[in-house]
């Protein structure tokens, strides 16, 4: 069914984008995916989906919590500089039509140690120092990604949610250091917003370049 939810207490395989590790204790936070299909998008419009998502995720933590979250393009959450969620959404295409998506979500709830190896992690526990009831968080989120899934995605108020979005990302309209991929050196610009097609735009003195994912690397 649309909305089908499957959470587990522990992934052995956890994966991020690009095949990067998700690492997570076991029964310490949520790992859940959610399957969907948005057959009244266009393939074209698969990053709205991503965007509501996050903005969904982001404003319900804010909301249960108190917290201040924001989002790094394309789709992390974060408290200040340290990553607090990530999502990987793998879509299903039959021809020029969306059929489905699983969206895949990790966020750290109750964990207060991660492994050294990790550069940035936090928890919900770790910022506010208290312990969250697991499925009170999860239902929290799913209750806005609903809302947000039948309000504001399926009526296409892609103006709204790009607004919602862009008002969310870390480092908007603020001067940013970011690199390439595959190449050494580090350039500096202006986070200006995305498009439509979720790409980063990064003004650079007089001059708007768009970024796909995957294609630079955001220092802060």
């Amino acid at each position: 069914m649309d909305g089908t939810v499957i959470s587990a207490d522990f992934q052995t395989h956890g994966k991020g984008q690009f095949d990067r590790k998700w690492l997570s204790n076991a029964g310490e936070n949520l790992s859940f995916s959610i399957i969907l299909y948005p057959t009244f998008l266009v393939p074209t419009e698969q990053f709205y989906l991503s965007m509501m998502v996050a903005v969904s995720v982001s404003e319900a933590i804010d909301q249960l919590t108190g917290l201040k979250t924001l989002i790094k393009w394309p789709n992390d959450i974060y408290l200040g500089h340290h990553k607090l969620a990530g999502m990987l959404i793998v879509n299903q295409m039959m021809g020029m039509k969306w059929s489905a998506a699983v969206v895949g979500i990790g966020l750290n709830v109750n964990q207060l140690v991660f492994d050294p190896l990790l550069t940035n992690p936090t928890s919900l526990a770790l910022a506010s120092q208290k312990s969250f009831n697991l499925s009170i968080v999860l239902q929290s989120l799913l209750k806005r990604m609903e809302d947000d899934y039948n309000h504001v995605l399926k009526t296409r108020d892609f103006t709204r949610l790009s607004s919602m979005y862009q008002q969310k990302m870390l480092g908007w309209r603020q001067e940013v250091k970011f690199q390439k991929i595959n190449e050494t050196t580090i350039q500096s610009g202006t986070i200006l917003g995305i498009d439509e097609l979720g790409k980063l735009l990064i003004g650079q003195n007089s001059e708007v370049t768009g970024f796909v994912n995957g294609e630079i690397k955001l220092i802060f």
